[in-house]
C-alpha cells in the first residue's frame, strides 16, 4: 500500500503508483487516516477520484512548467538575436569612428599622435582586393580565378593568401590587385 503522505505533497510518480496499487487491490487504505475502505464503498471511489484529480493537476503543472520553459527559451533566442544585432551596430560604429579618426591622422600627414595615456598610430598593411564580379560569384559556382587560387569546402572559397603571394611575386591575376590598407592601432 502507498506510504503515508499528505495528498498535496505527493509527486506525480507517487500518485501513479498509488492509483496502480488501488486498481489492483480489493480494499483501499486512506493514507491520511490509515482506514481500510472496501473498494466498493463510496468513500473508496471518492478517494480514487481524489487521487486521479491530483494526478490531473500534477500533469497540468508539468505541462505548464514545460510551456513556461519553452517560452523562456524562445525569449532567450529572441534576446540573443536582439543583442547580436545591437553588438553588430556597436561594432560598425566603432569601425566607422576608427576610420574617421584614421582619415584625420592621414590627412594631417602624420603617422601617429599621442595623448597623456594613449597613442594613436597609422599602421600600413597590404590586402588583396577582389573585383565585384569575383566577390559576387554565387557560392555554388566556382569564381573566375585560376584553379590554384580556389579552395574547396562545401562551397568555394578564395585563397587570398595565395593570391597575395602571386601578386607580390609580380604575377597578374584578372580581377585581383594589391592595395594599401590602413588601420588604427590604439596602445
Amino acid at each position: 500500500m502507498p506510504a503515508k503522505q499528505s495528498r498535496s505533497n505527493r509527486t506525480f510518480d507517487d500518485i501513479e503508483k498509488a492509483l496502480s496499487e488501488l486498481f489492483n487491490a480489493e480494499d483501499v487504505v486512506d493514507t491520511e487516516t490509515g482506514e481500510v475502505i472496501p473498494v466498493s464503498n463510496e468513500r473508496a471511489v471518492e478517494y480514487i477520484e481524489g487521487l486521479m484529480e491530483m494526478e490531473m493537476q500534477k500533469i497540468d503543472g508539468i505541462a505548464f512548467q514545460i510551456r513556461k520553459a519553452e517560452g523562456d527559451v524562445a525569449f532567450l533566442k529572441k534576446e540573443e538575436a536582439r543583442i547580436a544585432k545591437k553588438r553588430k551596430t556597436r561594432e560598425n560604429r566603432v569601425d566607422n569612428f576608427k576610420k574617421y579618426v584614421l582619415g584625420i591622422i592621414r590627412a594631417s600627414e602624420q603617422t601617429s599622435i599621442s595623448g597623456n595615456t594613449s597613442k594613436l598610430s597609422v599602421r600600413k598593411s597590404q590586402v588583396v582586393e577582389l573585383s565585384v564580379s569575383i566577390l559576387n560569384t554565387p557560392t555554388d559556382k566556382k569564381p573566375s580565378l585560376p584553379e590554384k587560387y580556389i579552395g574547396e569546402k562545401k562551397t568555394f572559397s578564395i585563397k587570398k593568401a595565395e593570391i597575395r603571394k602571386a601578386l607580390k611575386a609580380g604575377g597578374e591575376i584578372e580581377g585581383a590587385k594589391m592595395k594599401n590598407n590602413y588601420t588604427l592601432a590604439i596602445s
